[in-house]
């Protein structure tokens, strides 16, 4: 059975916020290789934005892949030895390792021998070549990562993790679960299109737009309504590049290592833990529309927007689609 997994969730989702209200307190930086953003609406100070932040940062010590004293480069050089980890780090490995279990291996951290041979901001692109992809994909396998407390082991030494597709949801989970404990009852965290609504605006959900899946624009399909849940969507249509008339975009399938090619443009997902919504917008993207219908059964509380290549919209459990104008 084929494994597929989307390197990094992408910016695709917009805020639309309605009525009369005082200018949120707002702070933006570049972290987790993306813009990110928190806007608090009630009772929130400068502080606890910037506090955020620093939160933000920290996780990104321990999860990048690029960073080379981060939990996660110790366990890529590792060659196999055994590797202790911060209870972060096991945390979200084991959330991952769950859902790649629970799909039968569609989602799956081991990409990182095969994301690493793609560049898609490269200003000339160019295809990684057959047979370093071939063998990259063979080293794919969640199965391959032993998790033993705060021990990480991996069984095939040539495996690598790329947490892109559960990484932003965890801190995004991390970064609200703060600002509640900070009295916060009304705020938005944005990383880099990972949208996490605390609470509400005024009594009432924030609307956010989810963008039409077209390239270079930003235009919303609809508006759907978040009061403490979390936003998340994969589509092909901004890490990507075009080659000899052929679309290449960054949801990989990890059978290949070439990217998925099925009759999805875009997949929202809307669940109150924003790691699952993460983890999820990258599987059912990959099981495509009928398959992510199915699985979805398992999850009551999730809910989706699917956008097909040819512009069908359709939706999945208890989600309204408000219009965008």
């Amino acid at each position: 059975m084929k494994r597929l997994l989307l390197l990094v969730p992408s910016l695709f989702l917009l805020l639309f916020f309605s009525g009369c209200q005082a200018k949120p307190l707002t702070v933006t930086g570049f972290l987790l290789d993306t813009f990110v953003s928190v806007s608090l609406y009630e009772n929130g100070m400068e502080t606890l934005l910037l506090d955020s932040l620093k939160l933000c940062r920290e996780y990104d010590d321990l999860f990048s892949k690029t960073k080379p004293d981060s939990d996660i480069s110790r366990i890529n050089r590792s060659g196999g030895a055994p590797v202790t980890v911060s209870e972060d780090t096991a945390e979200l490995l084991s959330i991952a390792l769950d859902l790649g279990r629970r799909s039968n291996g569609k989602l799956d951290i081991t990409i990182g021998a095969a994301s690493a041979l793609w560049d898609f901001k490269a200003e000339t692109p160019a295809l990684p070549d057959p047979e370093a992809l071939r063998a990259a994909a063979e080293t794919v396998d969640y199965r391959n990562v032993v998790l033993t407390g705060n021990t990480v082991t991996l069984r095939n030494p040539k495996t690598q993790l790329d947490l892109g597709a559960v990484a932003k949801g965890y801190i995004a989970d991390k970064m609200a679960a703060f600002l509640r404990e900070e009295g916060v009852t009304s705020a938005v965290i944005n990383l880099g299109g990972n949208i996490y609504a605390v609470g509400n605006k005024s009594g009432n959900p924030f609307r956010i737009g989810v963008r039409a899946p077209v390239q270079g624009e930003a235009e919303a399909i609809g508006l759907v309504e978040a009061e403490d849940t979390s936003l998340v969507t994969s589509g092909i249509y901004e890490r990507c590049f075009t080659l000899d008339g052929v679309l290449y975009h960054h949801i990989l399938d990890s059978a290949t290592g070439y990217p998925v090619n099925n009759e999805l443009a875009s997949v929202t997902i809307l669940c109150p833990r924003s790691a699952e919504a993460d983890a999820l917008s990258t599987l059912c993207f990959a099981l495509g529309r009928t398959g992510s219908e199915e699985f979805l059964k398992d999850f009551p509380d999730v809910s989706a927007v699917l956008i097909d290549r040819d512009g069908g919209i359709h939706t999945v459990g208890d989600i309204t689609l408000y219009p965008a104008d």
